[in-house]
């Protein structure tokens, strides 16, 4: 974004001219900050909140097909609607121009509205029900290093390293119950979870160059989830001890973004996250089993747009829209980062 200006004073013959290229604008470095988790300040906390919501419909057949065009049996319609509301608070440290760490508290409520057309098998008989929780998520510590700095001919790279801490309430051993007056048609769960219930580890790379007025961006990214063991793993009734062992996670994205003016900016980007499959080991077990249908595959175009609001504090909100069947259909996402 820079334009090289020379001296306004008239140089004396046969000495060499300084060019210094001026410093970039506050709606850059709010980008390169929201790309990179770098920024020029020494200390800065981040406050940001989050809105997904996911949609999920099935229709569950129980019985046979009969002369190839005929089903004899019960029919049930089931959807579940889920909406995840998130609040984080993040502080950001630089040790140095070029090494930042920061950690992040994040807290979490969930809402799930299940519902069943065909309760009791009778398919005028709907029947829903609300579950909803909340509480601390998995609290995390990240490190950033700029490897190199942007030139004429090269652009910023960053390495990145993140520390996840199972401070939420884990998903395994939760009890499943029946919804009263649904003949076994819907069981729902006695509570959601806000954590993954394992430590975890990423690393990633990413690399910004800026092209005047346009900056252009990239990352990627490899998470790994250390196997950890609980005293019950499934949601039949009694406890079933055992090992579990998440999907690791590999990410990459890329996307545009343009200086509207010194203040100002607007975004468009895609990332796609391929989390492999997930597996069990119960108690008394020599091998892992395979979870099926625990793969994921989530990928999301997302807009955006930054204000600075002053000269320490700044503002930027997202959209995220999904593109495959494991992403959430919508992600909202407002950041407010303030510089001391």
């Amino acid at each position: 974004m820079a334009v090289a200006q020379g001296s306004a004073q008239e140089e004396p013959p046969g000495e060499e001219v300084v060019k210094k290229a001026p410093d970039p604008t506050d709606a850059v470095q709010d980008i390169v900050q929201q790309q990179q988790g770098t920024q020029r300040s020494r200390l800065g906390a981040e406050f940001s909140f989050g809105y997904s919501h996911f949609g999920d419909a099935q229709i569950n057949l129980d019985g046979f097909l009969a002369l190839d065009a005929i089903f004899l049996g019960t029919i049930s319609i089931d959807e579940v609607d889920a909406d995840i509301f998130t609040a984080d608070a993040t502080l950001r440290y630089g040790l140095s121009d070029e090494l930042f760490i920061d950690a992040s508290l994040p807290f979490l409520y969930r809402m799930s509205n299940f519902s069943s057309g065909g309760a009791g098998g009778a398919a005028n008989q709907p029947i829903e029900t609300t579950v909803r929780d909340g509480g601390l998520g998995d609290v995390s510590a990240g490190l950033s290093y700029q490897l190199l700095g942007e030139t004429a001919n090269r652009p910023n790279l960053v390495v990145s390293g993140r520390v996840k801490f199972p401070t939420g309430k884990e998903p395994y051993g939760v009890d499943f119950i029946e919804v009263e007056g649904s003949v076994g048609n819907l069981q729902i769960p006695e509570s959601l979870a806000t954590g993954t219930g394992v430590y975890g580890a990423s690393i990633g790379l990413s690399a910004l160059k800026t092209l005047d007025p346009m900056v252009v961006f990239g990352s990627v990214n490899y998470s790994y989830n250390f196997p950890r063991s609980f005293g019950d793993i499934d949601e039949n009734p009694g406890d079933q001890p055992g090992r579990v062992a998440i999907g690791n996670a590999f990410q990459f994205g890329a996307g545009l973004a343009f200086a509207l003016n010194e203040k100002s900016s607007i975004s468009m980007s895609y990332s796609q996250r391929i989390v492999s499959h997930s597996k069990l080991r119960l108690e008394g077990q020599e091998r892992f089993q395979r979870v099926v249908g625990s793969q994921a595959n989530v990928a999301l175009v997302n807009l955006g747009a930054t204000f600075a609001l002053g000269q320490s504090l700044s503002l930027i909100a997202t959209v995220g829209i999904g593109l495959t069947d494991d992403s959430p259909d919508m992600v909202v996402g407002i950041r407010i980062p303030y510089r001391f």
